[in-house]
């Protein structure tokens, strides 16, 4: 008679081993983490380490988005709104130029708001609020005869198209007649920043949050970055300073761009740099058209505003666009390691008659091998301006601005101003293309420069009241 009595399952040792390996490993990581966790030795977190460097990381920055417009108080008319103090820089002498607007929350009857959008030269860098953009086009639009027109400051230092988008729907609160956007510098000067923020989706940013509050993690990923397996954190380039808040210095996080060393990687590089342009202009376009729907969903006006900026101001970068072989790099790199030993205390907006240290024949050899080096194509505006050829010297200086790679960029090119008023005229919108008005104005004609701008972007007092002059008779001709 068969024995049907259960035996006992016999599990396979390897499996006991596999299972006591297991328990134990976690056990081990659990022990580990609570001695990191009680002790001093564990790693900063990315929110720490921003604090304690200065910066804050790109994806918390283009994730997280607080409201711009709060009530600041009680007036005999009613409640009185403006920027958060969280939108307005205080502690220095920059920070205190920079007065927060501050207007009715509720509209007046008979009165016709404008908002104006952009970032730091539309919120007023270094000029009194009664010098910004938006309060010279008020003034401009009651000289023209347009009576009861209120204009917002609804400038934010920093600011490029898709946070102006995130800030457009805390405006409709406030019942715009219209919306004047002067934007696209940011747009380049954050693109990195952008970039990384777009790239990383939505799962990514979840597991790195998770792993960033476990100790364990965080000495792992030190070890690798130590060790090189890993790339280091980006340090902010911006100037550390009392008066320095984290959104200006979350995007000035540029890395300088590698020296490709062969002619595969240099071709690379200006194929990434066009197709970094193209989306920077598709990012532009998505975003404005999106306000523009908007705007017409609540029947109101948009104006778009070309941006324009300094010509004479150093760039930001260079990459050789002319498809050298080898040998031509190395002959190029010879000739302008010379010139740069000589103009090396040049300095990016010094007044160019004043430079004397330029070598007129190196700079001319380095053109001859590639004129598409943009800080090359710089110092060669700089030797005609000391030679006396001025409209040689303006167009040099017009192309070594155009000719900056658009991921280090601080400015928008002005191919970015064409398309301004392309897609101004597909959305059927009034368009203000200031780049004749600084054109015609400047001290040599075709030559922005210090007169009308600060630095390389931001207009001064007389820049600026150009600027709303321009824009105040664009709307004016659009009431007619």
């Amino acid at each position: 008679m068969t024995d049907r009595t259960p035996q006992p399952v016999q599990r396979p040792r390897s499996a006991l081993f596999k299972t006591l390996a297991v328990g134990l490993g976690l056990g081990v990581l659990v022990l580990l983490e609570l001695g990191l966790r009680f002790s001093t030795l564990a790693p900063p977190t990315r929110e720490e380490w921003s604090r304690e460097n200065g910066v804050i990381s790109i994806e918390h920055y283009y994730s997280q988005f607080s409201e711009h417009f709060v009530i600041l108080g009680q007036g005999e008319d009613g409640s009185i709104c403006g920027p958060s103090p969280e939108h307005t820089m205080h502690g220095s002498s920059e920070a205190d130029a920079m007065q927060p607007d501050q207007f009715l929350c509720k509209k007046p009857d008979g009165v016709t708001r404008i908002a104006v959008l952009g970032g730091s030269s539309v919120q007023g860098f270094m000029l009194r609020d009664s010098q910004t953009i938006p309060s010279r086009l008020e003034w401009h639009l009651t000289k023209a005869g347009h009576s009861n027109v209120e204009v917002i400051n609804a400038g934010v230092a920093g600011y490029n198209t898709l946070q102006i988008r995130r800030l457009v729907p805390e405006l409709w609160t406030f019942e715009p007649d219209m919306l004047v956007v002067y934007a696209g510098h940011n747009d380049y000067t954050y693109y990195p920043a952008i970039e990384a923020a777009l790239k990383a989706s939505g799962a990514l940013r979840t597991t790195r949050g998770l792993g960033d509050k476990l100790a364990t993690w965080r000495l792992l990923r030190s070890v690798a970055r130590a060790a090189g397996i890993l790339p280091k954190p980006r340090q902010s380039t911006m100037d550390r300073y009392a008066g320095s808040r984290p959104q200006a210095r979350a995007v000035f996080q540029v890395d300088p761009l590698a020296v490709p060393r062969n002619r595969s990687a240099r071709r690379q590089l200006v194929q990434e740099q066009h197709q970094a342009d193209e989306n920077i202009a598709a990012f532009y376009e998505e975003n404005l058209t999106w306000l523009d729907q908007e705007a017409r969903i609540r029947g109101v006006d948009l104006v778009m505003v070309t941006p324009v900026a300094r010509m004479e101001w150093k760039p930001s970068g260079s990459v050789h666009w002319k498809d050298l072989d080898d040998d031509e790099l190395l002959a190029w790199e010879a000739i302008w390691k010379g010139t740069t030993q000589r103009a090396q205390r040049i300095a990016g907006g010094a007044d160019p008659t004043r430079q004397q240290n330029l070598d007129p024949e190196q700079v001319t050899a380095a053109m001859a091998i590639d004129d598409t080096f943009a800080d090359l194509v710089f110092l060669a505006a700089r030797s005609a301006h000391q030679q006396g050829r001025t409209q040689e010297a303006v167009e040099l200086y017009r192309e070594a601005y155009e000719l900056t790679p658009p991921t280090r960029s601080d400015r928008a090119p002005l191919r970015h101003a064409e398309r301004v008023l392309k897609l101004s005229r597909r959305l059927g919108r009034t368009s203000v293309d200031l780049r004749p008005v600084v054109d015609s104005n400047a001290r040599i004609p075709g030559l922005p420069g210090q007169g009308l701008f600060l630095d390389g972007m931001h207009f001064s007092v007389r820049g600026a009241d150009l600027a709303a002059r321009a824009i105040s008779e664009g709307i004016s001709e659009d009431w007619k």
